[in-house]
């Protein structure tokens, strides 16, 4: 079995780009702050409006965008090259009801994707919560997993389906 390793070299003295999407009150960005990472926030994205009040009492983006599913992202402005996302889990999570992409916030991975697939962040993180990989046997994760890419013969392949 031959084992793949990937790495992401970054030079320490540029910063890197980072945004996140599902922003929250910033958990993302108070990790890289933690680690004293050298980062530009470039933009984050939280539609309840409370949350990005907290958000931005706390720190300060690039662009605060409030809804991910009307944007475009054609824009080089929104590129980052660490994407994380805070896909709402209430859809999935065995804590709440379970409704998976019958909720409308089960759907916003799609738009996640869209992004990705647009902008080709250098890494892209998208959060886990227990029931996700679960939901509907098993078939939603998988999808998503199509969507994003697969490996052929050890190699990893990501974005094998156009736009």
């Amino acid at each position: 079995m031959t084992k793949i390793t990937t790495s992401l070299e970054l030079d320490k003295s540029i910063p890197f780009k980072s945004a996140t999407f599902c922003s929250g009150i910033g958990s993302p960005e108070q990790s890289l702050k933690e680690l004293n990472a050298n980062h530009i926030n470039v933009f984050a994205c939280e539609k309840d409006k409370f949350a990005r009040q907290t958000y931005l009492a706390n720190f300060t983006p690039g662009i605060m965008l409030e809804d991910m599913t009307k944007e475009n992202y054609d824009d080089p402005a929104l590129y980052a090259d660490l994407i994380v996302a805070g896909i709402p889990c209430q859809s999935f999570s065995l804590a709440g009801k379970r409704q998976g992409e019958n909720d409308p916030r089960g759907l916003l991975i799609y738009d996640f994707i869209r992004y990705v697939k647009k902008q080709r962040p250098k890494v892209f993180i998208i959060e886990n919560v227990k029931g996700l990989l679960s939901d509907a046997g098993g078939i939603t994760f998988g999808k998503w997993l199509e969507l994003l890419g697969c490996s052929r013969n050890g190699q990893p392949n990501m974005f094998i389906h156009p736009d």
